[in-house]
């Protein structure tokens, strides 16, 4: 079973993706700026204006093009950064998340003593926390650490199909997860990707935005009917108005194109970053949850049961808030996925793991 010798080889290649990283952000905050020069002196060219590229070039666009996007991305990170370092209960808290410690009464037994075993396995000085959540239809959990104290967040459905073996294998790999401490560097370069993924974000928003400001305008400049002299002045300045929102429109979907397109390296190499920490993290808290448990057998049959909850109604969305906004907290990545995701899925395949893991004895 070579987990830890996966997990090794994973890791080595992080230091890598940590250079491809800083060099795309430096590419990205170049790129940007020439694309929307490009596509803008495209479109100036269309309406005729073509004149208007080099009072605008020739007046510093580039510069300050390259200035703001420069800014977005120092914004992105400092956002991201700042929200890891939050202390985790503080962020819970924020939430409205109410979990108990796991000495705590209120939790099933079954969960208390499972998760007691574990944590004298394998030695954890965090302080665990567990919340269950009242989804039956699904047999998931995530777990989320600062190094401090960890939270478990799993659903009524592990506890009600899970046997206490596949119960024991969940556990054991959420207490490997909760135990290992990440370092100042690995929290700031998961934070850098998730700051950077703002950067690619805020692109689509602009351009759906400038969808959105487009129709708005045609239906601003086509309301009422020109009846008099009266009617005709307003049709003009509406008119006239609309025009100024189209132009507002052109610029802010360029720009927002310009982000997209840029940011997709940037994009893309983050993610395979999340995925080599990622994949090092699951196959070995895989290996130690075998460990814990002294059986592959319960770390099999938890699984081949866990799914992750179905996110498309409102009520299991505000249940399953999340305190990170990714799948790397998750026991199970998600069952169905894009075809962007699964270029560059952060989480392993349960099959992948589940071909890991060898044949063994049942408990008697």
């Amino acid at each position: 079973m070579p987990f830890f010798e996966e997990s090794a080889r994973l890791e080595r290649g992080l230091a890598l993706w940590g250079v491809l990283l800083a060099l795309s952000v430096l590419a990205t905050v170049f790129l940007v700026p020439l694309l929307f020069v490009l596509l803008l002196g495209l479109f100036l060219s269309t309406i005729g204006s073509a004149d208007l590229l080099e009072e605008l070039i020739a007046g510093g666009l580039v510069p300050y093009a390259v200035l703001v996007v420069l800014l977005l991305v120092l914004v992105g990170l400092l956002a991201k950064l700042g929200q890891a370092m939050v202390p985790l209960a503080q962020r819970w808290e924020s939430l409205g998340f109410r979990p108990a410690a796991l000495d705590d009464p209120a939790l099933p037994a079954p969960l208390r003593n499972v998760a007691a075993e574990m944590q004298l396995a394998a030695q954890c000085s965090v302080r665990l926390y567990a919340e269950v959540l009242p989804l039956t239809d699904a047999r998931h959990l995530r777990v989320y650490s600062d190094g401090q104290v960890a939270l478990v967040r799993l659903t009524q459905g592990m506890l009600d199909d899970f046997s206490r073996d596949a119960l024991q294998a969940a556990l054991a790999h959420a207490v490997a997860r909760a135990s290992e401490r990440r370092d100042l560097s690995e929290r700031v370069l998961v934070s850098a990707v998730h700051g950077l993924d703002l950067l690619y974000a805020m692109g689509g928003a602009l351009v759906v935005g400038a969808g959105w400001l487009v129709a708005g305008a045609l239906k601003f400049a086509a309301m009422g009917q020109v009846r008099d002299g009266l009617t005709a002045v307003l049709f003009f300045i509406r008119l006239y108005i609309a025009c100024l929102i189209l132009g507002f429109a052109s610029v802010c979907f360029l720009a927002g194109l310009s982000l997209v397109i840029g940011s997709a390296i940037t994009h893309t190499v983050g993610r395979f970053v999340l995925r080599k920490l990622n994949r090092g993290r699951v196959l070995r808290a895989d290996a130690k949850a075998v460990q814990f448990t002294r059986l592959d057998a319960g770390l099999r049959e938890a699984l081949e049961k866990a799914c992750a909850p179905a996110r498309s109604s409102t009520g299991v969305r505000e249940v399953w808030r999340d305190l990170w906004d990714d799948d790397m907290m998750a026991f199970v990545g998600p069952q169905q996925i894009g075809w962007r995701q699964a270029f560059v899925r952060v989480h392993p395949t349960r099959e992948e793991r589940m071909t890991r893991v060898a044949g063994g004895q049942q408990r008697p």
